[in-house]
């Protein structure tokens, strides 16, 4: 952090505290911790001690270092508060913020505290740090080919060239987004110039941080069953014939039969595949929709699909990103998904 960027900081981080405690605040010991000097600041409201930790970026790659820094401070001095502060916390971040139990404010306004006395919730606030004319995002549609490849098989180790050909990407490319992925230290390139994953882990989360589900083009309506099983037995039957996919909670109830839900959801190569649907009874409707037909922004999702009680689906990978855009009890099916078939534990 240079000086400009930490004077700013501090600026905001003292009014901040200021108005959530009522009591004047102090920055102690210069831009640096007496208390612990591998976090940014050390201040004091009133009668809390707060130790803040800055990062310019809410990736991923960067969330598990600060979180666990936190953690530290957390076991060494127990009074004092840990707190995160970023430019703006996306999804993935918060959510990874509230497993680890750290609190932590954006600069954009958005904030979630729970401390001995303060407690501080506040959400909807828009990004006031987005970047124009950013790099080209490794998250993609195509080039997201890339990211599921490698957590498809994270204990590979590939030649540029050969995730070129496999995927069917031009070697310009690959090489252009594998090194994007590299500046986030999600990839790692060995001295026989393989590439490999850095931390599966962080890597699926970086990705579900950036994936738009709405960006494909979703049919969304009703088709009479029972139960949802039937649906997708019925949805299955009727693109027999046709490229298709169980994704989202129906992928989720085939891989691990966790979670009962009602809503059912598969990729079909063409829109034109929606007609062998509305031969057998389905029916365009947005309101109360139980089908939701999903033609893909690209191919790759198809990428690892695998049979699962006979029905075919996205490998786990997909499934757990589209999860986080499902409804119902689509974030607990995620998370025994993970727990299940993503589960890398402590890895490389």
């Amino acid at each position: 952090m240079n000086r400009l960027q930490a004077e700013k900081v501090v600026a905001v981080v003292e009014v901040q505290l200021a108005k959530w405690t009522g009591a004047p605040v102090a920055r102690l010991n210069g831009a640096r911790s007496a208390l612990d000097p591998g976090n940014d600041f050390l201040f004091e409201a009133g009668n809390k001690t707060f130790v803040v930790e800055f990062k310019s970026r809410s990736l991923a790659a960067d969330m598990g270092p600060a979180i666990e820094q936190l953690h530290k401070v957390s076991l060494r001095h127990r009074r004092a508060i840990p707190l995160l502060v970023v430019p703006f916390m996306g999804d993935s971040g918060r959510e990874r913020c509230r497993l680890a139990g750290i609190n932590w404010f954006d600069l954009s306004g958005n904030a979630e505290i729970a401390a001995p006395g303060l407690h501080v919730h506040i959400e909807g606030r828009p990004n006031q740090f987005k970047r124009r004319g950013r790099k080209e995002n490794p998250f993609a549609p195509k080039a997201a080919r890339i990211t599921r490849q490698l957590l498809i098989e994270p204990s590979e180790k590939y030649l540029q060239i050969e995730l070129a050909d496999k995927l069917q990407l031009a070697q310009g490319y690959v090489s252009r987004i594998l090194r994007r992925l590299q500046d986030e230290k999600l990839v790692k390139k060995n001295d026989s110039g393989r590439w490999q994953v850095a931390n599966p882990s962080l890597l699926l989360d970086a990705w579900a941080e950036r994936y738009e589900f709405d960006a494909h083009e979703i049919v969304r309506g009703h088709m009479h069953a029972k139960s949802a099983q039937e649906l997708i037995h019925k949805t299955n039957r009727a693109l027999d014939s046709k490229q298709h996919a169980f994704t989202g909670l129906a992928a989720a109830w085939c891989y691990t039969e966790f979670v009962s839900h009602r809503t059912v959801t598969v990729y079909v190569s063409h829109l034109s595949d929606v007609q062998s649907l509305e031969s057998q009874g389905f029916v365009r409707e947005p309101r109360g929709a139980n089908l939701w037909i999903v033609v893909p922004n690209d191919i790759g999702v198809f990428d690892g699909r695998q049979t699962v009680r006979e029905m075919p689906c996205v490998h786990p990978v997909q499934a757990y990103v589209d999860l986080r855009h499902h409804p119902e009890r689509a974030a607990e099916a995620a998370d025994e998904l993970r727990q299940r078939h993503l589960n890398w534990g402590q890895y490389g």
